[in-house]
């Protein structure tokens, strides 16, 4: 925290900025943060729209953009929902957690939908029962974010209201960025021309990739979490400088390209978008009682340019960049994955040819986070494989979460699993309710994005949890730290404090 002359008044006394984060934490402890209670509009919106966009199916899907207007018909629902809410309470309701929802549903279950040259040889009462599935597990999310929830926990209060210096979260963003570098590092033997090679590689071909099923590199591989968080904490620089050309800024902005390339390299489409996503969020965020039309210019084209990125990383996957190449083909739609088509699949052959999974894919979410190193016999697959079974090779299905609710517990696990997801959001958007801080803001950009990813996997939710666990981890390693080095006069009042 700088003040008026511009000198550092907070660079190594953190245990003192933490018992006036106790302080204020203490007083919220006890209580419910959350105190926004009406319901949400798309428990009205989404019934409806889901109901005529039925009505409007036709009875031939495989005529290109057959399903356009029933799949624009639901999002105007899903969407028309967030608008009727921000009319109501604000324009900052729009980034809420279950506002954000509604808009993942839009972009990750059914986006092929939307184009005018999809097409597909699914029967009618599949694509009815995809259609239904949708509608019913949105309005579960606007039931349960119409709730009430509980408070949030000690740990995420606390590093909530830290009020973070910019030399602090500079020192924080390097911290994170040279943990992740450090596996790559380690993977290519230290040797810069390795790194360098690997990333000009296929995604399959740099010395840090590694199999479906990890050993002992798992550990390794854990340090790219503390890599997700550089471009948020760029973010977070940027708000506290108040302008982008900061020198620390400039670090911060080079530190998450670099990141990001590494993340380009793997061919994750999706960790880019919720990267970038989150950094974006935290912004918004925090200027949003202050939003001007150029700032929603600059954030639609940032998110474009992403969307644009996300089809050119397709020709990335296995050639990596020294095979890129950009050829007008390439841009003739969106490419997206056909989870419409997933989803509709899985609800056609569960349970006329297969049997619900039950509680095993639960449990193999659950036990994800355990090294197979500690338990050779950990579950390895989530009970049902929509590609297995489909006997198609050289691809992957994903079912979304709404079919892997559906898989493992029929039309109950949807409208169950979307009221969670709903609750969830409801609970973390308490982060939004209270002025805690640029920190706070930056933490509820995370998990937003984590539940974001969440409806493609149920399983996303756990691994993009991991970045909050390592800034959590961090800011108790720094507090600790800290501590230490404080007099004896200091650690007795910080210590009464924490009583």
């Amino acid at each position: 925290m700088l003040d008026k002359c511009g000198r550092n008044t907070v660079t190594s006394n953190f245990a003192r900025v933490n018992t006036l984060s106790l302080q204020r934490a203490g007083s919220v402890r006890s209580a419910r943060l959350g105190s926004d209670d009406r319901i949400h509009p798309c428990l009205f919106t989404v019934p409806v729209a889901t109901t005529v966009a039925i009505f409007l199916l036709p009875r031939d899907a495989s005529i290109q953009g057959a399903l356009m207007l029933p799949s624009w018909m639901m999002t105007v629902g899903l969407l028309g929902g967030i608008a009727i809410d921000a009319l109501e309470r604000g324009i900052d309701r729009v980034f809420r957690t279950e506002n954000v929802l509604m808009i993942a549903l839009v972009t990750i279950v059914y986006p092929e939908l939307l184009q005018p040259v999809y097409s597909t040889y699914l029967d009618a009462a599949s694509i009815q029962n995809a259609f239904i599935a949708i509608g019913i597990f949105a309005t579960m999310i606007a039931l349960g974010a119409s709730i009430g929830s509980r408070s949030l926990s000690r740990a995420v209060v606390e590093l909530a209201q830290r009020q973070l210096s910019r030399k602090i979260v500079f020192r924080l963003m390097l911290l994170c960025w040279a943990l992740a570098m450090f596996n790559f590092a380690l993977a290519s033997n230290f040797s810069l021309t390795n790194i360098i090679n690997g990333l000009l590689a296929g995604r399959w071909s740099a010395p840090w990739a590694r199999g479906q099923f990890g050993g002992w590199e798992s550990f390794r591989d854990f340090l790219n979490n503390f890599g997700y968080l550089v471009p948020t904490l760029t973010s977070v620089l940027a708000l506290q400088s108040g302008s982008w050309l900061n020198p620390m800024v400039l670090a911060g902005l080079l530190c998450s390209a670099v990141d990001i390339a590494f993340i380009v390299q793997s061919g994750s489409r999706r960790l880019v978008v919720v990267v970038i996503g989150a950094a974006i969020l935290t912004w918004l965020c925090a200027k949003r009682r202050e939003l001007r039309l150029k700032h929603c210019v600059i954030v639609a084209l940032l998110v474009l340019a992403n969307a644009v990125f996300s089809d050119v990383m397709l020709n990335l996957r296995n050639e990596g960049f020294r095979g890129f190449s950009i050829e007008k083909e390439n841009f003739t739609a969106l490419k997206v994955d056909d989870n419409f088509r997933a989803l509709a699949e899985t609800m056609r052959l569960i349970p006329t040819e297969a049997p619900f999974v039950g509680f095993h894919f639960m449990w193999f979410v659950v036990v994800r986070p355990i090294p197979r190193v500690f338990w050779p016999g950990k579950p390895t697959g989530p009970g049902f494989d929509l590609t297995q079974y489909l006997g198609e090779k050289g691809l992957t299905h994903n079912v979304s979460v709404i079919g892997e609710f559906y898989m493992s517990f029929g039309w109950a696990g949807i409208v169950i699993g979307g009221a969670v997801f709903g609750w969830l959001a409801r609970h973390w958007s308490q982060l939004l309710e209270r002025d805690f801080g640029i920190t706070a803001t930056a933490l509820y950009g995370l998990g937003t994005m984590a539940l974001f990813l969440g409806i493609r996997s149920l399983l996303e939710v756990v691994l993009m949890m991991y970045p909050i666990i390592c800034w959590l981890a961090l800011d108790r390693f720094l507090s600790k730290k800290d501590l230490r080095a404080a007099n004896p006069n200091q650690r007795r009042t910080v210590a009464h404090e924490l009583a």
